[in-house]
């Protein structure tokens, strides 16, 4: 019976993982593991720690998250405790180390795999294992020997290959082809992939081949077929909340923005990734991005905030060795002073040459070239300028880099302006607009691209707001469906209170009225006789009678009039508040010697006036209710659930019986005499009309001579003081 419970747990968990849906897989899985050992049924206690770790990978590769990556490595251990030391077992192992950036650990697991692939002859695992390698040697760029083991790989495809396995090896293949521009590749590759995955519902290996679609199509000037691949990816990322690829397509969005000269759609998909992805995204990517945002800044003339990126990313590639973006960072923090002070752009001039020396680095020595070449024109020393910008002209030359081209031919048309060489500043000066002119036509073609774009955008996403639309009147129907419910519970809520207000004033008020009546016709005929001392004891009665009266009727006012108080949006902190009630409760303290204590409290967003009454009632209720011979001692306390604060006002007093727990939250309720207990027996349904009105509750926990605790809950809208 538990076995077949533990299975139907694990099948559960199965659809789940396969489903994607790694939250309800790693709660049921983690049941089944719990129930197998508590039973001691080790046979498919392995299995399902295999299963389990699985599920925690998938939650960490989603969403980028550590702490998953951790428990799966322990679950993995337990597996292998358990289970033969399988190829999957070190392939995930692998993986996960590999995301982590652990290369040591990553290449152990991939090696063990493709030596137990090699013995237990499964061509899936050994196609797997070489994938892994592959991979491993391409995160650690190390190009020649990826292509390599994907080479490998390849030799052990044939015709009744798996399609599992054909889309781990091309997926590996197209990451292989862009590290290598092979572009023509990469877009044949991911039509394999979309092929393969089909009606397959694998939509993280479609997402993937989008992305490579999109890049393809951006790099051959396709942006219309660009875009509609990437959309259709992020689209994809995020229904199936993949947050990791989510981030990456928004990055190839923003780039391919860049490349039409939208620059203020650019900032807004890359502000997106650092705003809500920044933990999906690694080291070198981040700084990447800090280089993107601060350039698309710089053209939209925000050069404080162009240079404010720069320098996050600076912080990052000085701390994380990596050169070849530190570089350009530098370059580029040169060029934006060059403009604004020259003497910090000579700074990061120097900065930068000594940087390019001690790291051996070539890559985009041009760059730096003409802005040591623009420094000395601005500073008036034409001979060092026209050296370097003839340095940097060769460079550009070399690297085929026309946009540094462009500022390289502009200045030395200045140059030998200023040397009187008109010829020649002419001849470069044609260059130099020819080169604008061209530039200038991309970006009109470009932008021209970019509206039409956006137009096919925004027909789209009007379409999407009609689909919106129809589930937000849904929603509103349902809403409004709910209201009238609400409503209703109002109205029958009011007429239960009228009640009550009609009982009261038929019969407890109209007690102290007879009094009064009744005693007035004693004093009228006592009058007559004079010099009867019971003239005054008569008296006393009718005085004590209109107080009782004037007590209830106020007591009823104030309780009409709570519901005044709508305006729950308040920020309250509510320590202070306890230290100014106890300062208006200070001579009842003091008379009855009361010991009242409470914790650091939060601050809470609610309606002052209520929750100052509410505390109030129930401090002062527990001075009042406390024990003869009996010091009241009170505690205050919160602790936090479910979304709420749970406050509770402890005392030592008389306490409650349990029958009489609702009774004592009704209007004009009393348990006790008035000889016993002075009051209207209104408080605590006033504390019950708060509690509703603040979208909280109120209970009681009693025990007759040891003292009563009231609970109420207040929503969590804010956290503890530290």
């Amino acid at each position: 019976m538990i076995k077949e419970q533990i299975n139907k747990l694990a099948e559960a968990g199965l659809k789940f993982y396969t489903d994607r849906n790694s939250i309800e897989a790693i709660n049921i899985l983690k049941q089944a593991i719990v129930l197998a050992s508590d039973n001691n049924i080790l046979d498919t206690l392995g299995d399902l720690y295999l299963m389990y770790g699985k599920a925690l990978s998938l939650k960490g590769y989603y969403s980028s998250d550590y702490q998953a990556f951790d428990e799966a490595l322990i679950a993995f251990t337990e597996a292998k405790r358990l289970i033969d030391y399988s190829v999957n077992l070190c392939l995930e192992i692998g993986k996960i180390y590999l995301f982590k950036k652990e290369f040591g650990q990553a290449f152990e697991y991939f090696s063990s795999a493709l030596n137990k692939s090699n013995i237990s002859l499964i061509k899936a695992d050994k196609i797997s294992a070489l994938v892994g390698l592959s991979r491993y040697y391409l995160e650690s760029q190390d190009l020649e020997n990826s292509k390599s083991y994907d080479k490998l790989a390849a030799d052990l495809l044939t015709a009744d290959t798996s399609e599992s396995s054909r889309i781990e090896y091309l997926q590996n293949k197209i990451s292989l082809g862009v590290r290598q521009h092979d572009f023509e590749g990469v877009a044949r590759d991911a039509n394999k992939v979309l092929e393969l995955t089909e009606g397959k519902n694998d939509i993280e290996n479609e997402i993937k081949a989008l992305n490579a679609k999109g890049i393809t199509a951006a790099v051959k000037g396709d942006y219309r077929e660009a875009f509609k691949n990437l959309w259709l990816a992020n689209e994809k990322s995020i229904r199936i909340n993949h947050k990791s690829l989510t981030a990456w397509t928004l990055i190839n969005i923003g780039n391919i923005f860049s490349s039409l000269y939208n620059y203020d759609k650019a900032l807004k998909q890359h502000l997106k990734v650092i705003n809500e992805y920044i933990d999906q995204i690694d080291e070198y990517t981040f700084t990447v991005l800090c280089h993107n945002i601060g350039g698309t800044y710089v053209q939209l003339g925000n050069e404080e905030q162009a240079i404010a990126y720069y320098e996050k990313g600076l912080e990052v590639t000085q701390k994380k060795g990596i050169h070849k973006i530190h570089a350009i960072l530098l370059y580029e923090i040169s060029k934006v002073y060059t403009d604004r002070d020259i003497d910090k752009a000579v700074y990061y001039v120097n900065r930068t040459k000594k940087f390019l020396e001690s790291h051996n680095i070539s890559s985009g020595i041009e760059i730096n070239s003409i802005n040591l070449a623009e420094i000395y024109f601005k500073q008036g020393k034409y001979e060092k300028a026209l050296e370097k910008a003839l340095q940097s002209l060769l460079l550009c030359e070399k690297a085929k880099n026309n946009k540094t081209l462009t500022r390289v031919y502009f200045l030395l048309s200045n140059v030998y302006k200023e040397f009187g060489e008109f010829e020649k500043a002419l001849r470069f000066h044609e260059l130099f607009h020819s080169l604008k002119t061209e530039f200038l036509q991309k970006m009109r073609q470009r932008r021209t691209l970019d509206l039409e774009i956006t137009y096919e955008i925004k027909e789209k996403e009007q379409q999407i707001n009609l689909l919106k639309l129809g589930m937000e009147l849904q929603q509103m129907e349902l809403a409004h469906t709910t209201k009238i419910k609400e409503q209703s519970e109002m109205i029958h809520q009011a007429n239960e209170e009228i009640k009550q207000f009609t009982y009261a004033v038929s019969h407890d008020l109209k007690e102290p009225l007879r009094m009064i009546g009744s005693f007035t016709n004693l004093i009228n005929r006592k009058v007559k006789k004079l010099n009867d001392n019971s003239i005054d004891e008569y008296a006393g009665y009718v005085v004590e009678g209109v107080g009782r009266m004037e007590g209830m009727l106020t007591g009823m006012l104030d309780y009409a009039r709570l519901g005044k108080y709508t305006d729950l949006d308040e920020v309250v902190d509510l320590s202070e508040l306890i230290q100014g009630i106890l300062l208006n409760l200070r001579i009842r303290v003091q008379e009855s010697n009361a010991e009242v204590t409470f914790e650091i409290l939060p601050i809470v967003q609610t309606n002052k006036i209520l929750i100052s009454q509410l505390f109030q009632n129930l401090i002062a209720n527990a001075i009042k209710f406390s024990r003869k011979g009996v010091v009241p001692i009170i505690n205050i306390k919160v602790k936090e659930d479910k979304g709420h604060f749970v406050f509770s006002v402890e005392d030592n007093g008389i306490g409650i019986r349990e029958d009489l727990y609702d009774k004592v939250f009704g209007l004009f309720s009393r348990l006790h005499t008035r000889e016993e207990f002075e009051g209207t027996g209104i408080g605590l349904a006033m504390s019950k009309k708060i509690m509703k009105i603040i979208q909280g509750k109120i209970w009681i926990e009693s025990k007759v001579g040891v003292g009563t605790t009231f609970y109420f809950s207040v929503p969590n809208v804010a956290k503890l003081l530290p």
